[in-house]
C-alpha cells in the first residue's frame, strides 16, 4: 500500500491550484518550477517533492496553518498517524450484518453509515470487525475514535483531531477538512448516542472530504444527510437446548472473564453450558435480552431468573 503522499499529492496540488483559479503554467512560474514538472506531479508520475519544492509550492498556493502542514506531509510522503483500532475478536451471529455494511462501504452506497441498536447488542463489535475486514480497502487505513467518555457535543471534532494527532490552533472542523480532504480513510466514531447534537458537524465533515468514509455507532440514528442506517436487532432466539448466536456470544464473553471456563465454576461440558446460556438469554417475552450476550458475565449467570437485569 502506498503512503498517503504517494497516492494524493497530484490531487491535492490540483485542488488548491483550481481553488485559486491558476493554470499549471501560472502556478509553475510562481513556484519557480517547470510546467512539465508540475504536470507530472498532477498526473501522479512524480509522487513526492523535495523540501524546497514543497515549500515553494505551499507559498505559491498561499497555504498556512493545518492546510500547509497537511500539504507538506503529503508532499514529503509522510502518512498520517492513526489511532489504534481495538481488537475485533470473534464476531458471533453478525455475518449478514457485516456483509451488508461491507457492501454499503465498498459500493459507495454509504459515505456516512450509522450502526444503531440497543445497548449491548454488538454495535462496537461489528464496527471493529468492519475495520478489520475493510480497513485494507482504504489507502490511508482506518481511524477509530472512542466517544463513550465524551459528554459535550462540541468536543466530538476536537476528539477526532486529538485521535489523529493533528496540530491545530484554529477551528477543528477546518483542521480536519484540510487534513482529510484527499485522504482515503475509514473513520469510526464509536458510541455517539449522547452526542447527536454534533451530527451536523459530522455530516459537514463528510461533505467536505470526498474520499472519507465514516462509520458511527449509536443507539439512535443521526438523522442527517447523507446518513445510511444499519439497525441491529437481537441475536437469534434460542430454540430449546440448541446452540444459538446469543448463547455462543455469552459463552465467549464469559471465557474472557474466566479463561478456560464457562459462566460459573463446574458447569459441565460445553453442551450443557450452551443449553444453560440459551435459557439465560431468554426473557419472559420469549425474545433474547439485548444485553444478555452479556457485558457483565460475572453478574448474569445462565441460571438468572428470566427478565432479570443484565
Amino acid at each position: 500500500m502506498d503512503p498517503a503522499g504517494h497516492r494524493s499529492l497530484g490531487a491535492l496540488v490540483r485542488r488548491h491550484r483550481t481553488a485559486l483559479g491558476l493554470t499549471q503554467e501560472e502556478l509553475a512560474e510562481a513556484a519557480g518550477i517547470s510546467a512539465r514538472s508540475l504536470s507530472d506531479m498532477e498526473r501522479g508520475i512524480t509522487r513526492t517533492a523535495r523540501r524546497h519544492t514543497t515549500a515553494a509550492l505551499a507559498d505559491a498556493l498561499r497555504l498556512s496553518g493545518e492546510a500547509r502542514r497537511a500539504f507538506e506531509d503529503t508532499a514529503r510522503g509522510r502518512p498520517a498517524a492513526a489511532p489504534a483500532v481495538p481488537d475485533a475478536g470473534a464476531l458471533v451471529g453478525r455475518d449478514a450484518d457485516l456483509a451488508a455494511a461491507l457492501g454499503l462501504l465498498r459500493t459507495g452506497g454509504a459515505r456516512l453509515l450509522t450502526i444503531t441498536g440497543a445497548g449491548g447488542v454488538g454495535k462496537t463489535s461489528l464496527a471493529t470487525a468492519l475495520v478489520a475486514a475493510a480497513g485494507g480497502d482504504f489507502a490511508d487505513g482506518a481511524a477509530f475514535v472512542p466517544l463513550a467518555d465524551v459528554r459535550d457535543p462540541a468536543l466530538v471534532l476536537p476528539a477526532v483531531v486529538e485521535a489523529l494527532g493533528l496540530r491545530t490552533g484554529g477551528p477543528p472542523a477546518d483542521a480536519l477538512a484540510a487534513h482529510l480532504a484527499d485522504r482515503d480513510l475509514l473513520l469510526v466514531l464509536d458510541n455517539m448516542e449522547q452526542l447527536t447534537d454534533a451530527a451536523p458537524a459530522v455530516a459537514e465533515l463528510v461533505a467536505r472530504c470526498p474520499a472519507l468514509r465514516t462509520v458511527v455507532t449509536s443507539r439512535v440514528a443521526l438523522r442527517v444527510t447523507p446518513e445510511r442506517e444499519l439497525p441491529l436487532g437481537p441475536l437469534a432466539l434460542p430454540v430449546g437446548s440448541e446452540p444459538s448466536p446469543a448463547a455462543a456470544l455469552f459463552l465467549e464473553r464469559c471465557a474472557v472473564v474466566r479463561p478456560g471456563g464457562g459462566p460459573g465454576p463446574r458447569t459441565g461440558r460445553r453442551s450443557r453450558r450452551s443449553a444453560a446460556a440459551s435459557t439465560g438469554c431468554r426473557s419472559r417475552s420469549s425474545s433474547p435480552r439485548p444485553g444478555c450476550a452479556c457485558s457483565r458475565p460475572r453478574s448474569c449467570s445462565p441460571g438468572s431468573p428470566a427478565g432479570s437485569p443484565c
